[in-house]
């Protein structure tokens, strides 16, 4: 039996204030002593932010109740399209061999082609590589050296209480994950289950507190230093033991960046009445203004119309990793929202939820082969507290539903998801 909403906002909430009061400070965003950009955001950042995260299936999106009007119409529309179905008789997974041709389907070739594409992705990341060694080949020959004496000295007679030294090495690294484990309890607790995805989901993994706060949500993504060039050692752990060495098929986002907006902009630009676009702009928002800019956040993609260009409708995140697999993509979304309502605090839409009065946007995500819609609702204070470095009353949370996710091999997902784009494009584009 499924939780009712509100219970679920509330236990989010209450989880989210758990965490908060381990700290000595109130953690208002406009008084933390280091800031962060999105793509490298912490937890501090991140709570001062004041946002919670319900997570939702694809079954539970009801489009009137967040706010998408008319998503039959939409869905009448598509049919209209002469290749729509010939789209939708193609949407299943092909074997890599077997992508090209691309097959004649009137204008979704292109998007066909990428959705092959970033399941693709999956595939090639799923391979795992013979293991290298990237280690200095001066220590390569030390460690030869020294495995051979090691094992020198186990044919020799030793005192029987003396422990191998593979015994100490496996030893060493199981007093190793332990010791992290401890040190995981704390935040683990709070985002795996605050941060949960829905049972039908793959859980989020650990979270390593300390590898959290000292690294950035982009170290999934491109290396900062070439992977040759970085030692694989793990710190504290066995010297002789050695990462595997990774081979990213693909050094950016671009190709699940080009997948979602492509399928965005074909399912809609021929429609009539469209007056919204969706672009490929990284587009730059500033938390803050004047002397009280605190961070920037980027973005892969927006909505945006004509009539007023510099304003975004929908803001858009792309990850080439599934959902589950990134540590803390809740975090970075949120900083981008936030970041989006301090610079555009009236591209909002009105929103009510029984007696709760306040304000809506949209972010769709890709992950890989996955697509979510998170809808932001928040209300004047939390507007508030955003935009005013001196407010002094004690602010709401914002909260962020996710939904999804919507799979691009699964035709009921694809039918389904273009005319939530559709609606949505339609919608916001005349607003």
């Amino acid at each position: 039996m499924r939780q009712p909403l509100q219970d679920r906002i509330k236990l989010a909430k209450k989880k989210w204030f758990d965490v908060r009061d381990k700290y000595s400070s109130e953690l208002n965003i406009y008084q933390l002593k280091t800031y962060h950009s999105a793509s490298k955001i912490r937890l501090e950042q991140f709570l001062a932010l004041r946002t919670v995260w319900v997570t939702l299936t694809r079954d539970q999106f009801n489009p009137d109740e967040w706010g998408i009007n008319d998503i039959n119409g939409a869905a009448d529309l598509l049919r209209t399209k002469e290749s729509w179905p010939q789209y939708l008789n193609h949407v299943h997974k092909v074997a890599p061999d077997s992508i090209h041709p691309v097959p004649c389907i009137g204008g979704f070739e292109i998007v066909w082609y990428h959705q092959q594409l970033v399941q693709d992705l999956v595939d090639l990341e799923d391979y795992t590589a013979p293991k290298p060694d990237f280690s200095p080949i001066a220590n390569r020959t030390r460690n030869r050296l020294k495995r051979k004496r090691q094992i020198e000295r186990l044919d020799t007679p030793c005192p029987p209480s003396r422990e191998p030294p593979r015994h100490a090495a496996k030893r060493k690294r199981e007093e190793e994950k332990q010791r992290k484990e401890k040190i995981n309890n704390g935040i683990n607790k709070y985002f795996n289950n605050a941060f949960a995805a829905p049972s039908v989901s793959k859980p989020l993994p650990s979270l390593n507190e300390a590898a959290m706060l000292n690294s950035s949500f982009d170290n999934d993504e491109t290396p900062a230093v070439p992977s040759s060039q970085r030692s694989t050692q793990v710190t504290g752990s066995d010297p002789e033991y050695a990462e595997e060495g990774k081979f990213p098929r693909h050094q950016d986002e671009q190709i699940v960046n080009t997948c979602l907006i492509t399928f965005a902009n074909v399912a809609t630009f021929t429609v009539p009445g469209v007056k919204a676009h969706w672009s490929l702009q990284r587009k730059g928002f500033t938390f803050g203004q004047g002397a009280n800019k605190l961070y920037e956040a980027r973005i892969d993609g927006h909505l945006y119309t004509l009539a007023n260009s510099k304003k975004s409708r929908v803001i858009v995140e792309v990850k080439k990793r599934e959902r589950f697999a990134l540590k803390a993509v809740h975090m970075q979304e949120t900083a981008q929202m936030a970041a989006w309502i301090s610079s555009e605090p009236d591209a909002h839409q009105e929103a009510s939820r029984g007696s709760w009065k306040g304000y809506r946007r949209f972010l769709v995500s890709q992950n890989r082969h996955e697509i979510f819609l998170t809808v932001a609702e928040y209300d004047s204070q939390y507007l508030d507290y955003i935009q005013n470095p001196g407010y002094d009353l004690d602010p709401s949370l914002m909260t962020m539903f996710q939904f999804g996710p919507w799979n691009v091999s699964k035709r009921t997902h694809m039918n389904e998801f273009a005319a939530i784009l559709l609606a949505m494009t339609l919608q916001l584009g005349s607003e």
